[in-house]
């Protein structure tokens, strides 16, 4: 893998914790499962 840093507002940032603790991730593992999603689009 390789590390990026992305600027996100406050709350794009709240939102994906709150994703992250509902789903019992990390919020790194959501952001790439998002992401994997918008590629496969």
């Amino acid at each position: 893998m390789v590390r990026t840093q992305v600027y996100l507002t406050e709350h794009q940032r709240d939102e994906l914790a709150g994703i992250a603790k509902t789903l019992g991730k990390k919020q790194s593992e959501v952001i790439r499962e998002a992401i994997d999603q918008f590629i496969d689009q």
